[in-house]
């Protein structure tokens, strides 16, 4: 895959859900993953996308992992919503059993835009 061009993420070793685990094992849950990637050859930019999201993680591992994992970009599942951390992206859950990608995506456009007039367009955490 990686020779096609797809690029070869962290989704932690164990797919665990953050919000549940301490700081400590999450460390070791990206870590353990960032080694897997580097010793494989499989990537040399390191991303990561939280498994289940990042809701209730706190900004101490947001910190670590751009500053010490090398983390360049992750990935949360709030949707469209600005983050305090820029290379923080949230990504729109695509599983809908009644409407397709094109109804999804502009129903997350409606309602980013709708949630703006109350500034609720942002994660707070």
């Amino acid at each position: 895959m990686k020779k096609m061009g797809f690029a070869i993420g962290n989704h932690s070793r164990s797919h665990a859900r953050f919000p549940k685990i301490d700081f400590e094992i999450q460390k070791a849950e990206l870590l353990e993953a960032n080694s897997i990637l580097l010793k494989e050859n499989l990537s040399e930019d390191l991303n990561f996308c939280f498994p289940f999201g990042d809701d209730s993680v706190n900004n101490e591992f947001f910190e670590w992992m751009y500053s010490e994992a090398n983390i360049l970009k992750s990935f949360g599942t709030a949707g469209l919503k600005k983050d305090h951390f820029i290379n923080h992206l949230h990504r729109i859950l695509m599983e809908h059993e009644n409407f397709d990608a094109s109804e999804i995506i502009k129903s997350e456009y409606i309602y980013y835009f709708l949630k703006s007039f109350f500034n609720k367009n942002k994660i707070r955490r």
